[in-house]
């Protein structure tokens, strides 16, 4: 069974680079360019893992991550956290507080 990753990018290079390797790997590969259109796509089928950019147009990463993980979200599946800026270490927490598993 092939498992299902959303990866979340608004770099479509990032998103380009990031869906060769994966599925060269085996892994089916659906992207969004945004936090709105992610959280569309989960309500839409199920995933194994998400990769979520921390700086998204609309609404971020992070907020993503705590709407996933809300009380009421039937949702949960593993969330990684990537960025292409350096994360200062309060960033680092921050992901972590928001869901995030790395």
């Amino acid at each position: 069974m092939k498992h299902n990753i959303l990866l979340v990018d608004d770099s479509r290079t990032d998103a380009r680079i990031a869906s060769h390797i994966l599925g060269k790997q085996g892994y089916n590969i659906f992207e969004a360019r945004s936090g709105e259109e992610a959280l569309e796509m989960v309500r839409e089928r199920d995933y194994s893992m998400m990769l979520l950019d921390v700086n998204l147009p609309g609404i971020s990463g992070f907020d993503v991550a705590q709407r996933l993980r809300a009380a009421d979200s039937p949702y949960y599946f593993p969330i990684i956290f990537v960025t292409g800026t350096a994360a200062e270490q309060s960033a680092v927490f921050d992901g972590y507080d928001a869901g995030g598993v790395d």
